[in-house]
């Protein structure tokens, strides 16, 4: 996994987590403009679906997850790939600074119907 920095045109920045060989199939990333960009005090891919920003606000830290999550199939291994996840959202959640505001950021790809 990389965390991969693209400076795109008017100031903005992109924050791109996933595998330099399947981009563009499970990845995740921010798009972030200039003057918040001084403000990044961190950014951890966590897996090919998800990463994690941190910065410093003028009154407090933020801490900004943004996933996308893999479906659940009636398959079992998709079932277990599927709590795995949830595991690993757990986790970060779990290891984020309790005074930081917290966003997540999602794609959890809801099914409607059967």
């Amino acid at each position: 996994m990389v965390i991969e920095r693209l400076d795109l045109k008017e100031n903005y920045t992109l924050l791109y987590s996933g595998l330099k060989t399947t981009k563009g199939q499970h990845d995740t990333g921010f798009l972030i403009t200039g003057c918040v960009t001084q403000c990044i005090l961190g950014v951890e891919p966590i897996s090919v679906r998800m990463c994690k920003l941190r910065i410093k606000g003028k009154l407090s830290y933020m801490t900004i997850i943004s996933v996308y999550a893999t479906m659940g199939d009636e398959n079992k291994r998709n079932a277990e790939d599927v709590e795995r996840f949830y595991d690993k959202l757990l986790d970060v959640y779990d290891k984020t600074p309790r005074n930081d505001v917290l966003t997540l950021l999602e794609d959890f790809n809801a099914k409607i119907g059967k």
